[in-house]
């Protein structure tokens, strides 16, 4: 038994890879992934690169909306960016308090 993950981004159009592997463009549904831990990597030109942990569970469809951080904003950006804890709901709030204190 596989799951699957959905991958919405802010701007649309990222590229998308899981663990390594190309796996298309946002938004996107990534289905036939075999549970456990994997590595989604969010690519687009003109923001910074996000690497996040996933978490797939058989049978199950998880969610990750991901904000990506324009380049070139300033280095906090950056740090904010790569240090995101494992689990879904905390990639966002995490995403979301890096672009509060981006507008700043």
């Amino acid at each position: 038994l596989t799951g699957s993950l959905v991958v919405n981004t802010t701007p649309n159009g990222a590229q998308l890879a899981v663990d390594g592997m190309t796996a298309g463009t946002s938004p996107a549904m990534l289905e036939n992934l075999q549970p456990g831990n994997h590595t989604l990597n969010v690519t687009k030109d003109g923001y910074v690169m996000q690497i996040l942990p996933v978490r797939i569970i058989a049978g199950q469809t998880a969610t990750v909306d991901v904000v990506l951080v324009p380049a070139g904003m300033s280095e906090t950006g950056t740090q904010a960016a790569g240090l995101l804890p494992s689990t879904l709901g905390g990639i966002l709030i995490t995403l979301l308090l890096a672009v509060k204190r981006f507008r700043q």
